[in-house]
């Protein structure tokens, strides 16, 4: 399998949860062995051992903020410098995602606190910060803040906004206790059922959105250059830096057309990138200059076995929507992982349709995939290489 543009932008780390004094009554016999320095999962199936490597995995005794530190610190880094962060957590229904990412100590509440820190300390720049929170239930989105409007908000593309939620509500959080605030309004509105398997089973996919604004602060910002005539020759000194790159990556293309055919276009393209970084270095930009980032905290409802579950009626209908939408996600990264010559099916998902901008250019994804020491559970870790294995993005 071929490296795809975004293969480095993916990494997938997988939690093992203990077992529940009920498991350690049953005498539940242990059905993987994990090997933390490898990044190793091993399947003790009896017929064979299968081997499964991530980008790290965490044993039961592990801590939320030892979780943190290695998934979710990166994309507070990634947000506050413009670009887009997206973690999620998946796994069987009962195995701790929504304790790994919503509980007290969870990665959202890390995520949160450690952005205000940095946001309070930075003496540089003005921040602005958005929050929404919303859920996807069989496939129709709803704003968790907004619990008066209980219709299903429309998808909706814009050229320059991209991919968005009409009228979904956004609020200014000046503090980590605001998003707390907002987080607590919103969970009350998650729709939570028991099935068979597990007592709080969610029944949606939710997305905790944080949207960053970065700007220079007033006193930086309205500095001006010191002579005129300095800002003049700098520009042109740019300007002729740029001429004689340009010089040069002429003259190289023709000597590689020459030597080296095969290679060239590649050769090019690198070329023409640094010319881009020396323009870039070069310019004065007399305005404020804006920059966006994004922390999407997304907690995937668990995919359900329906011979376990022995749903009905509106479970049943609840466990198809989300283990479609699952499955999709699977696909869009399959797609990826492959490169962009081949199609993303963004669009046959409203979950993927909502992470398109942040699965795509500009983005970092974390996944956290939740498991057991049970047979049956040891039986979706063998169904995860076809969804988030290593082999899957670095193959």
């Amino acid at each position: 399998m071929s490296k795809g543009k975004e293969a480095g932008k993916i990494q997938v780390y997988v939690r093992v949860r203990p077992f529940t004094e009920r498991e350690k009554e049953k005498r539940e016999t242990n059905a993987i062995e994990i090997h933390q320095e490898h990044s190793l999962i091993r399947v003790l199936d009896p017929r064979s051992r299968t081997n499964y490597f991530f980008d790290g995995v965490f044993s039961p005794e592990a801590t939320n903020q030892e979780l943190y530190l290695k998934v979710g610190k990166p994309l507070v880094y990634a947000a506050l410098n413009g670009y887009k962060g997206t973690l999620l957590t998946y796994g069987q229904t009962g195995t701790g995602k929504t304790f790994t990412l919503l509980s007290d100590d969870g990665i959202t509440t890390r995520v949160v606190q450690h952005c205000f820190e940095k946001i309070d300390s930075d003496e540089i720049y003005n921040y602005k910060v958005m929050c929404s929170f919303l859920q996807v239930y069989q496939e129709k989105v709803y704003d968790l803040l907004n619990p008066r409007f209980i219709v299903d908000l429309p998808v909706r593309e814009h050229p320059k906004k991209g991919v968005y939620v009409a009228n979904l509500t956004q609020h200014e959080v000046k503090s980590a206790g605001d998003v707390f605030a907002l987080l607590e309004i919103g969970k009350q509105h998650l729709v939570i059922a028991e099935t068979k398997m597990v007592r709080h089973s969610s029944r949606s996919h939710s997305i905790m959105q944080l949207i960053i604004e970065r700007r220079l602060k007033a006193h930086i910002a309205n500095e001006k250059p010191t002579s005129q005539s300095e800002a003049s020759v700098s520009h042109e000194a740019v300007q002729e830096s740029i001429m004689a790159v340009d010089e040069t990556i002429n003259n190289l293309i023709k000597e590689l057309k020459q030597e080296r055919k095969g290679h060239h276009k590649h050769e090019r393209e690198c070329l023409k990138e640094l010319m881009e970084k020396e323009l870039n270095n070069g310019n004065n930009f007399e305005g404020d200059l804006i920059l966006k980032g994004k922390i999407n905290l997304c907690d995937l409802a668990g995919s359900e076995r329906l011979t376990k579950t022995k749903a009905e009626g509106v479970r049943l209908t609840e466990a198809k929507y989300l283990n479609t939408s699952l499955l999709e996600l699977g696909n869009v990264i399959h797609a990826l992982a492959r490169g962009h010559k081949r199609h993303v099916p963004y669009r046959n998902s409203t979950l993927t349709r909502l992470l398109q901008d942040c699965l795509g250019d500009n983005g970092k994804t974390n996944f956290v995939v939740r498991t057991l020491h049970l047979y049956y559970h040891a039986y979706i870790i063998n169904g995860i290489p076809s969804l988030l294995t290593k082999e899957r993005f670095y193959a």
